[in-house]
Order: C-alpha cells, then structure tokens, then sequence
C-alpha cells in the first residue's frame, strides 16, 4: 500500500517533479515549504533530495500549523469510543444532519420576507467535479468576544480534522488523481457575534438618523409602524414595506397632547389590547387613545401604577412590546419582565437577565440591552439595538438565525481583512482567485469559526460553513462532516431519510442516480452522504465525478448461480446474466468481501477461472489460490503455480493474464500473445503455448498481442476484454462474431469511468 508522508522543502515545485519521478504524488499542498507525499511502499522519502521528513530550516506560523495538525492526526484514534456517533445515519435521533432538509431556503428580512434557495448539489463553476488538482482556502476565524475565540490548541484540531476529512477523498479514488492545494488563513475579527443585521439598507427609507438607530417603535392598528428618533418620527407603511412620504416629522404638533417632554423624545411605546398605546418618558408615561388620535390621560408615574415593576424599571423603560398572548415585555438594561395583561401585574420571577436562557438564539449584542421592539403582523417581532436590529420568531418563540445575520457577520469582516469585498460576492472572488493563483483545476472555500450560525455546517455555492462545536458528533466527527459537505459542493446529494432524497432525482455533472437513498427500494449501502462513516457508495463516487464502475477487466469467472464477478485492481462488480446488468450497490472493494484472500490477491488479481470441481482459481503473479464456491471462501493457497500446474511452461508459471473454461473439458490460459490448453481430466497441459493470432479465428492484432480477461457465458458465446474493448467469440462456430465492442454501454453497470 502506498505511504503518506509529511514533507519540507526549500522547492515545492522541484520537489513535486522528483516525488512524481518516484512514481508518488502530492496529495496534501499545505504552503510552499509542507507538503504530504503518497509515495510507493519501495520509494525511501529518506533519500528524497529535493524535500525532507523534517523542516531544512525555520517555518513561518501557517507551516508550523499545517505540520503540527497533520502531526495531530497520524496520532489520534479512530476507534468507536472517541468518536461519538461514528456509523450512525445523520439523522439519528439525537444528532441534527450536517445539512438538514429544512435548510433548503434561508430568509433574509427586508421588511418582509424573501427567501434564496441553497443547493445541495451546487454546480458552482469552481466545483464542478471532484478530479485533479483542488484549492481549498480554509479560513479559521477567531473572535475577540467571549466564546468566539479559537485557541491555537483549536485552530490545530480544526485543520488537522481537515486534513483527515480530505485525505479520505484524495485517496479514495487514486484515479481521480485529487491533491489538495491549502491557503491556510486564521483571521482574528473584532466584530460582535450575531444574529443581527444592519438597519440601513434592510428598512427601506429609513434616514441615516434613524438607520443610525431608534429610540422606540410602536404598532398602529391601521397597518403602520412608528418609530421615534429624539424629536422626530418616521411612519412606516407595512404593506409596502417603507417608510411613506414627507418623514421624519416633528413629534410636537403631530401627537396631540404631547407635553413638551415627550415632544422632545420618547423612551419606549406599547400598544395595549384595549385601543390605547403607552407612552414612556424617563419616570413619567402618558396614555394615547387610538380612536381620537390623541393623549387621554398622563402624564403619571410609573412606580405606583404599573403594578410590580421594581425601581430600576420605574425609573425608566428603555423599549416595551404587546405579545399576542396578553403579556406585555418591558426592558431595562440588561434586564426584562413580563407584565400580565389580564392581572394587571408583573408576573412572578421577573425581572430576568436578557439572556439565551431565556431569550434562544439572542445575539450578545442584545443581552445588553434593546432600544425599541415592535411586533409584526407576520408573527416576527423586531428587536433593536443601536443600528442593528434582530427578529425574532415568536412561534417558535426564538430569534431567527439566517446566513445574512449569523455568517455574513464575521465572514464579511474576515474577507475584507483579507483584502476581498466584504460580502458572498467577495467569497465567490475568495474562490476564483484560489483556482486562479494555485493553478488548480477547481477551488473552494471553507469557515471555520465560533460565532453563532444558523446552522452547525451546510455547503452552498463555492463555500462550506461549520460550527467548531460540531453540534452533537463533537470535534473529533469534524472529518467526516467536512468530507460530507466537500461532497455536495462537488455535486453529491444526501442519502438519510430525513434529508426527503429522490431515487429518481440525478446529481453532480453527470446526472446519476441517487440510488443509495434510504428510500430506494435498492439495498442501502453504507456511505458518507447516509452515515458518520468514512466510506463512499457507488452512486456518490458518480455524483463527485468519479467512476463507480470499473475502469477496464483484468479477470472473470461466472458462478453456477448466474453470477459473474469482473475484477479492476482491488475492486470488483457483481454482473446479473439473467438481467444482463451489474447488482446495485457494485462496484466494491475486494476486501473483506472474497474472504480468504490474502492481501497480495485483495490487491488485485491477473486472472480466474472456474473449474467443474465446484472451486474456482484466482491467479497473481507468480502465485495462485483456489477458492470454494459452495463455502464462499479460500480453502487452499497461495501456491506457486511452477509444479502445480502440470506442463506449465516457465513463462506462464511466472503469472498468466487470463484464463476460460470451455465447454469441452478444456481450460485455456493466455500470456502475452501466447495460450496452451489444459486438460481438466488428466490434469495437465495437452497442447501449446501457440500463437494466439492464427488460431483464434477473427481476433484483431490487438487482442492477438495479449488478453486482459475472458469467461464463458452460458449463451455458447466467450468473451474476451482487452482495455475498455470486448470480443465476443462463437464457440459452435469457432469464430469471432463481435469484434472490439466498446464494454461501456453494452455491459451495463460495468464501465463507469467518464474522464
């Protein structure tokens, strides 16, 4: 098996010419001086010149990050017990998916409601198909407030989860030949966690006064909202969704009865259930009656008459709100109570601490302090703070958590420190200039960070987003996750039930199948897209781009059951004669699949061939097994074939390259442009090595050099496969009567590879 080695070099660019010279490939571009090399099992990395197994000299920060974390992970421990839901579908009760269905549209407020929809396979022009060279920027963004912050400590486990994660893909096809090329950048922002959006630009009209924030805000009973900024006030026409004509104005002259005070500027506003709205004023309320459009009574104390509120809110409100449910929020600082409507009275246990206890979701921002809130008629009410605002779903009875006001937030602040513009079209640029600088076929982007985010990680256009947290698969499932969201930005959909997949839907470049959906009568396989498990189905491998077929047959044999088994390498398809189709489900991994095998021949084989014994022989170089057919396993071997194999020239006793049972009790084994014939009743060779031109009547020159595989179908018809090409030889006739088909398409299931 090929060996992954961290390496140094002085020379990332020479280094990878002599690495690729050794037969190896860079599978893991950290910087210009780290690098991860697979290299032959016979390749010394000792003996390397142009890079190291230990650093030639001083390494900046990200190197000494990216060699310390893949350090982190050739130490740590995949068993079951530390990893925490390893092999349970994402959906388990317990767990949240990495990408849960719910999350296909997200809302962004502007008034009122618009929804953008997120792609799980995403088509992104970076990310086509996961083959070749890949850019990856992993951005780790710190904060500088209480649990933003990312340790050095976490910074190392973010990447070195990475780096697991992608070095699962980068060797799970070796013919897609993916390396990764890291930008590697751990940016500190100083901005305040969300959710919350800016005022300007999100209500529309708003002056710059009032964008800047707002003292108070209230709700009329004919569809307008009012809000207050010092002297003035702005009316707001909810159906439009902007602030009418002719605003600001005044508050003095426009609010009949308004002492001067009040004129001057309110503090908070509530609309009561019985047609009056409450004014507030530092220690003072007054009291509007809607109907007259004008005060009515006040202005009074608070302490005294409004029953149980303590001194610090008699003193003062800063914002107020009417529930639906007949109670009534005031706030004060960081502080809330509730006031009954019906009782007339604080409730019991207020005030409380402004806090996600008690308010899910509330940005910090907010724990500190609201300015004004008022209620929608959409069943969102807004919370202000400053020149921000926050809604809040009061069903739900939390605050609303969307891409816009959890990730734009410190995403936006971490691109402009990176010189790119601070928005989703930055990110976008992020990427292109990824592909453009590293000279890789595709690129992507993904955020690490501990804000809030409205979910724990999700994928959508050039990007991938994760909480460190992880939600409840913990730190140590980041790989997986990571791998699992790096799959749907390269096209692969979700296979658990509760993602609502489609057997019939097609995904990635090529449009395949998602038939390892869990809601597919196909037998469900285990896989990445489904599970917590580092494993890829047949059908994802095709929705990344990969083949999930075989590329070309190196050996076949057909079972007494109307089975056959074609062999590529180390893996293997399952061909139903009967259907003339590969089974679902194939291709797979020899191992652990053909027990007995031992890893030489798990590895691949050069040929098979089913013998009237009931056993079946598989050859690999110099060496053979024999295999029982009735107990599914290896009963005998590895045995040389010299001396067991009576007649057997050396040439063919030093490997063979395919092997068929005829129907007349011959067996013929073909080397290079040679075959001989084999007795199966005296047990040895009877004839040959021939030439195989001249003999096989209308094979082409190049199935005359050499065979890859053959095996004998029950239709009185051999095949035999050289390349992506087959002939299919007459055995009544003693002819070729197919000549260099292509495999794909005419064996279905069998060829998938597309590049």
């Amino acid at each position: 098996m090929p060996q992954d080695i961290l390496l140094f070099t002085r020379d990332i660019k020479k280094a990878t010419k002599e690495i690729e010279a050794a037969g190896g490939r860079v599978t893991h571009q950290f910087t210009d001086k780290v690098l991860v090399a697979q290299l032959p099992d016979d390749v010394d990395a000792g003996a390397l010149k142009q890079s190291k197994t230990s650093p030639p000299g001083s390494l900046d920060k990200v190197s000494q990050l990216a060699a310390a974390s893949w350090q982190a992970k050739e130490r740590k421990s995949r068993s079951r017990a530390t990893m925490r839901g390893k092999g349970l579908d994402w959906d388990t009760p317990g767990f949240k998916p990495p990408h849960p269905p719910q999350e296909k549209t997200r809302e962004v407020r502007t008034g009122g409601s618009k929804k953008k929809a997120l792609s799980r396979s995403t088509g992104t022009p970076t990310s086509l198909y996961l083959e070749g060279s890949v850019a990856v920027g992993v951005v780790i963004v710190s904060g500088t407030q209480a649990g933003t912050v990312l340790s050095a400590a976490e910074q190392t486990k973010v990447f070195q989860e990475v780096q697991e994660g992608l070095n699962f893909l980068a060797t799970a096809e070796p013919l897609a030949n993916v390396s990764f090329v890291y930008d590697l950048r751990p940016i500190t922002v100083t901005v305040p966690p969300g959710p919350y959006l800016d005022i300007a630009g999100n209500w529309p009209g708003f002056p710059a006064t009032f964008a800047a924030g707002v003292d108070a805000g209230i709700v009329w009973p004919n569809g307008k909202a009012y809000f207050f900024k010092g002297n003035q006030y702005i009316g707001y026409d909810i159906a439009t969704d902007k602030v009418g004509s002719g605003y600001p104005l005044p508050i003095a002259g426009n609010w009949p009865g308004f002492p001067a005070t009040f004129a001057s500027g309110v503090d908070a506003a509530i609309m009561w259930n019985n047609g009056k709205a409450y004014f507030f004023k530092g220690s003072k309320y007054l009291r509007y009656d809607v109907a007259t459009d004008k005060v009515d009574s006040g202005p009074y104390d608070i302490a005294g008459n409004w029953i149980g509120f303590p001194a610090g809110f008699a003193s003062g409100v800063d914002a107020a709100v009417m529930w639906n449910n007949g109670k009534a929020y005031f706030f004060k600082g960081n502080q809330y109570l509730r006031y009954d409507v019906a009782a007339n009275k604080v409730d019991t246990g207020y005030p409380k601490a402004i806090s996600n206890a008690t308010w899910p979701k509330v940005s910090p921002n907010l724990a500190t302090g609201v300015d004004a809130v008022v209620l929608w008629n959409n069943g969102k009410a807004y919370f202000f703070k400053g020149s921000r605002y926050s809604g809040f779903d009061v069903a739900k009875g939390e605050f609303d958590l969307t891409a816009a006001n959890t990730e734009n937030i410190w995403r936006d602040a971490a691109l402009k420190k990176m010189g790119f513009p601070a928005s989703e079209a930055g990110s976008v640029q992020y990427a292109q200039s990824l592909k453009a600088s590293k000279g890789t076929q595709w690129a992507y982007v993904a955020y690490f960070t501990k804000y809030p985010l409205y979910h724990f990680g999700y994928a959508v256009g050039e990007r991938i987003v994760m909480h460190y947290d992880n939600d409840g698969w913990g730190t140590d499932s980041i790989n997986a996750v990571f791998a699992h969201e790096t799959c749907h930005i390269f096209g692969a959909d979700d296979e658990y039930a509760d993602s609502n997949c489609v057997c019939a839907s097609v995904h990635g470049h090529y449009n395949v199948p998602n038939n390892n959906c869990v809601n597919c009568s196909w037998p469900s396989i285990v896989c990445l897209m489904k599970k917590n498990d580092l494993q890829m189905c047949v059908w994802s491998r095709g929705q990344v781009g990969w083949n999930y077929g075989l590329t070309k047959v190196d050996a076949a044999v057909l079972w007494p059951n109307g089975k056959a088994y074609f062999f590529d390498g180390s893996r293997y398809s399952r061909y139903d004669n009967a259907k003339d189709a590969v089974d679902p489900g194939f291709a797979q991994n020899i191992a652990p699949h053909w027990t007995g095998f031992p890893a030489t021949f798990a590895s691949g084989v050069d040929a098979g061939i089913v013998w009237n014994n009931g056993k079946a022989y598989f050859f690999k170089g110099s060496k053979y097994i024999r295999y029982d057919i009735a107990t599914d396993k290896v009963d005998s071997g590895p045995h040389n074939i010299a001396g067991n194999w009576v007649g057997f020239p050396a040439t063919f006793a030093a490997g063979v390259d395919a092997a068929i049972m005829w129907n007349n009790g011959k067996a013929y084994f073909f080397k290079g442009s040679k075959y001989l014939r084999y007795d199966v009743a005296t047990d040895k060779v009877d004839s040959g090595p021939h030439d195989i031109a001249g003999n096989w009547i209308g094979f082409p020159a190049a199935f005359a050099a050499g065979v890859d595989a053959g095996v004998v179908w029950d239709n009185g018809k051999a095949y035999f496969f050289k390349g992506d090409k087959y002939v299919r030889y007459d055995i009544a006739s003693n002819k070729v009567d197919v000549s260099t088909a292509p495999i794909l398409n005419n064996w279905p299931g069998l060829l998938k590879w597309k590049h």
